[in-house]
């Protein structure tokens, strides 16, 4: 495996898109002190793979994203490609019939994380397990850092041992057992765990059994619950039959009153009618009566007026003894037929007064006659208004029997719908009751075979 070419873009001082191809003949690369080699290197090793921004040489790992210089703007991502050749020597197995291999690693600024391996999604690992065993990678001892080498004289046994293992090829084996082995706990854990289910299914088969005792205990309580139930709604059925009969026959009994009162308020309400009329007509006459006698004291007060006026011109004819004979006469004649119209005038008003008062007489007499009736009717009508309220009492008593004999038919479909329920309910808990049986059985044959593999 050979590097072929590596492609920057904004990583750290490298703004713009660069492209270095690594030739046949390539030892090495050289240049001043700040022109950016140890920056090729870093991008070698955080394209590997490299999490530690330490050893980037930088306090966080957004420090690679290019953070802008004196007229260029900060950049928002970093990305390095690496494109490997296949030259025939250690290459991934997985990848031997390609003959090149890119990977690629992208950092944004918000802090995401993109890993590429011929630009198709891949995963930190599977970078990682594309160098391994090769000698490469970011701890791999292909890459030597400046001053590592003299760590690596005076680390430490266990720290060399990295490298030796890596250089003898073992890293690989070392990760896969790692690997085996957590795989090896997780299936102890599952099988603790599936121990633990196992437990509590036969603890739940435990509370279904009780669930289904309990089940058809309460069904044959339900059943007689439900037959006595039945006898007494039949027995009150018979009861509500009994009082709606009665109701019926005081509801005729009742019909048929009203009906035979309903002839007689007929016949008074025709006589108080009658004598309406008459009263009426009464009231006619007297309202005449006092129209005559209104004009009749009228006539009198005139003539009283004119009397008034001849008396004072008497007294002036007396005193005016010039004049004599004929006007006193005259006078005289004319006085005596005023007089006689006045006496006239008075019988008139006298016998017009008797009149009035006998037609008063017969006003509060037929007055009497009306109010009697006009009781009568009222009591007649109290009494029809009883009957109507008692005849509406015995209707509601009536609806509300029937409504009552609805409710209890009502009331039994809704307990043999809940008994249909319960039956199914019942059923339903044996089929569970059965599938966590078989499920139990398979859980114990699949824990005893994981403990015989185990064993063996």
């Amino acid at each position: 495996m050979r590097i072929k070419k590596l492609e920057l873009y904004g990583f750290k001082s490298f703004k713009d898109k660069t492209v270095i191809n690594f030739d046949a003949g390539i030892t090495g690369i050289v240049g001043p002190n700040g022109c950016g080699k140890s920056n090729i290197v870093d991008a070698l090793v955080w394209v590997m793979g490299e999490m530690s921004a330490k050893h980037l040489r930088g306090s966080a790992m957004s420090d690679v994203i290019f953070s802008g210089a004196e007229g260029y703007a900060p950049m928002g991502m970093a990305e390095v490609s690496l494109t490997l050749e296949n030259d025939g020597g250690p290459f991934p197995a997985k990848y031997m019939k390609h003959s090149e291999v890119q990977v690629t690693r992208r950092l944004h600024r918000s802090g995401e994380s993109e890993y590429l391996i011929n630009k198709e999604a891949a995963r930190l690992r599977d970078i990682q397990e594309i160098f391994m065993d090769t000698g490469a990678g970011s701890k791999g001892f292909s890459i030597i850092e400046q001053g590592a080498i003299g760590k690596i004289i005076t680390a430490k046994p266990e720290d060399r041992r990295t490298l030796i293992e890596e250089a003898a090829g073992i890293t690989k084996f070392k990760v896969r057992k790692r690997e085996s082995q957590r795989k090896l706990t997780q299936t102890d854990q599952n099988l603790v765990r599936l121990q633990d289910i196992i437990g509590e299914q036969k603890r739940q088969l435990d509370s279904l059994q009780r669930q289904a005792q309990r089940a058809e205990r309460y069904k044959k309580i339900k059943d007689e619950v439900e037959e006595k139930d039945i006898w007494l709604s039949s027995k009150k059925y018979l009861e509500i039959h009994h009082n709606t009969e009665e109701a019926q026959k005081i509801f005729d009994e009742c019909q048929t009153f009203e009906l035979n009162f309903s002839g007689e308020l007929n016949e008074i309400e025709a006589n108080l009618q009658e004598q309406k009329a008459a009263v009426a007509e009464k009231e006619m006459k007297v309202q005449d009566t006092q129209l005559i006698h209104q004009e009749s004291q009228s006539k009198v007060i005139a003539k009283e007026k004119e009397i008034r006026e001849l008396e004072f011109e008497i007294e002036q004819a007396r005193r005016d003894k010039e004049m004599t004979g004929s006007i006193a006469e005259k006078y005289r004649v004319r006085k005596e037929s005023l007089d006689k119209e006045q006496e006239e005038l008075e019988s008139k008003i006298n016998d017009t007064r008797e009149l009035s008062e006998e037609l008063a007489l017969n006003y509060e007499e037929k007055n009497s006659q009306y109010q009697a009736i006009q009781s009568r009717i009222q009591a007649a009508d109290d009494e029809l208004t009883t009957k109507r309220r008692e005849m509406l009492t015995v209707s509601q008593s009536e609806s509300h029997m029937e409504a009552k004999f609805s409710s209890l038919e009502a009331s039994i479909l809704e307990k043999e719908s809940r008994c249909r329920d319960e039956k199914s309910v019942l059923s339903e808990l044996e089929t569970k009751k059965s599938e966590f049986h078989e499920r139990h059985i398979r859980l114990y044959k699949l824990l005893d075979g994981e403990r015989q593999l185990k064993l063996d």
